[in-house]
């Protein structure tokens, strides 16, 4: 192997998937799913958005509507995870830019992400 484990030119560079076993074998399991966690639900947070052409940039799409969250007190011009942390039945997400009680959000993130065998509560914040 070459530098940072990296497979040299000739040498058997075995599968994919291999490579990617043995790096996250370097990062500590609790980090890595955490940060998956996070970086997916912050994923399905900008699928809430659509592009506009001028300096706002992104809006909230029709999407907010049709998913039961209009109703809900989000700051969408800034709505993002802060952080996911690894608790005894899962993990613990803050979502920051929404009010501390906006139920169908919070449920609507959640239930996305038990899709993807994660058990995640999620909490609200200004």
């Amino acid at each position: 192997m070459g530098n940072m484990g990296l497979p040299v030119k000739g040498e058997d560079m075995g599968t994919y998937a291999d490579s990617i076993r043995e790096w996250r074998e370097l990062l500590p399991k609790e980090y890595a799913e955490a940060e998956m966690i996070k970086k997916q639900a912050q994923r399905l947070i900008d699928w809430l958005y659509d592009p506009v052409p001028n300096e706002l940039g992104w809006v909230a799409s029709r999407r907010v509507k049709t998913e039961g969250l209009a109703d809900e007190a989000i700051n969408w011009g800034d709505l993002r995870v802060i952080d996911v942390v690894t608790t005894s039945e899962g993990f613990l997400m803050h979502v920051e830019e929404a009010a501390p009680d906006c139920p169908n959000f919070c449920h609507w993130l959640a239930e996305k992400l038990v899709g993807w065998g994660w058990q995640v509560e999620v909490i609200t914040e200004w």
